[in-house]
């Protein structure tokens, strides 16, 4: 029996092409500001059907770029699901305003929407709903309770790139949406981030902060007289995303269709699987939710200490897991929010992330459900 290559829990999908155009552009000596990130931003604004699209460094500084445009900040409140990644609450908190958290559906992993109607105050500015793994939330009883208290909705979209809801691509529902290209997303730039918008004056002025709020870009500048000068209206950061890092999301672009077609594959076995489980809870999708298969995570519903065992059993089995997303209120920055959200306890103490990603075999996904079957936390229904 031939051996089965080592099995990576997540990985780029990468081939030959990502290095060619990298090559290409470097050897250009034009590697930022140019033709390569305009055709990668115009490529999500196509895709996504929205009017404006800007390249960041990242997630993190989109949505920070995000809050300084709207002008959030001090005495201002956000509110957002616990669970999900840290960034998310990080951003509210370096631009001075509170992060207000609520709990989420165990079954979808996303924001409660009862919840969010009895955090609204006098102070809150806006919502960050976040599409949990992929996973679409529903975003349009969102954007209407926000439209009834004339708060703004900025859409963590982060993971959701190729997921759809109501048959319209996420990031076509909601005027601020930001999506993420770290090397765990759908496709990947190793770092870096689109915000995508249907508000031009907001697109212009995310354009000038990400460049220390100069009035040209760098392209304009190359192609007008030396005497014509820049101007700086605003204070802004740098927050640039590379023509390097935006060739090789061209490249990924080209492979979105079939990176979503063998996740999808990948996420159909599992479910099959985890079916018939009497601890384990495969997360569900609403009827309206097409997800991308970012992620595929599980939750132990008996016992915190069989998400524990199971994955120190498939650590010695050499199966890599990680556990189910963190709870945001239960770290340092934020446990004095003094809260109770109990879905989000239980996904981020009794949840589970297994393998996924366009190069995992079939062998090597069998693999992994062989060794999860022989494990003894692993219960089936009689």
């Amino acid at each position: 029996m031939p051996k089965i290559p080592k099995i990576h829990f997540s990985q780029p999908f990468y081939d030959i092409n990502e290095g060619k155009i990298a090559q290409e552009i470097i050897l250009s000596r034009w590697v930022c500001g140019g033709s390569f990130l305009k055709e990668l931003e115009d490529k999500f604004s196509n895709y996504c059907k929205i009017e404006y699209a800007i390249g960041v460094s990242s997630w993190t500084t989109g949505a920070f770029l995000v809050l300084k445009a709207l002008n959030i900040g001090p005495n201002d409140e956000v509110i957002l699901p616990s669970s999900t990644f840290i960034a998310t609450a990080n951003v509210v908190s370096l631009v001075g305003a509170t992060p207000v958290f609520v709990d989420v559906d165990l079954e979808t992993g996303n924001i409660n929407f009862e919840d969010i109607e009895k955090k609204i105050t006098s102070k809150t500015k806006a919502i960050i709903p976040v599409d949990q793994l992929g996973n679409p939330c529903e975003i349009n009883k969102i954007n209407i309770l926000a439209k009834k208290h004339n708060i703004e909705v900025i859409q963590d979209t982060a993971c959701a790139l190729g997921s759809f809801f109501n048959g319209e691509p996420v990031g076509s529902h909601s005027k601020i949406s930001i999506f993420s290209m770290h090397a765990r997303k759908i496709i990947t730039t190793g770092e870096g981030g689109i915000v995508v918008t249907s508000c031009k004056h907001l697109a212009k002025n995310l354009k000038l902060l990400r460049h220390q709020g100069m009035s040209l870009t760098d392209n304009q500048r190359k192609s007008m007289p030396p005497t014509v000068y820049e101007t700086y209206p605003i204070v802004g950061f740098n927050a640039r995303l590379t023509d390097i890092q935006a060739g090789i999301g061209l490249v990924q672009f080209k492979k979105l269709k079939k990176i979503l077609k063998r996740r999808q594959e990948i996420i159909k076995e599992y479910d099959n699987f985890f079916k018939n489980t009497s601890n384990i809870l495969v997360m569900k999708h609403g009827k309206n939710s097409q997800p991308n298969g970012q992620s595929y995570q599980i939750i132990f519903t008996k016992s915190k200490n069989d998400r524990i065992e199971m994955q120190n059993y498939l650590y010695k089995n050499n199966i890599p897991s990680k556990r189910g997303v963190m709870a945001c209120h239960l770290e340092a920055p934020y446990k004095n929010t003094n809260i109770k959200l109990l879905n989000s306890e239980i996904i981020a103490t009794q949840g589970m992330q297994l393998p996924i990603h366009p190069d995992l075999t079939n062998e090597q996904q069998s693999l992994v459900l062989e060794i999860i079957k022989k494990s003894p936390f692993f219960k089936r229904n009689n």
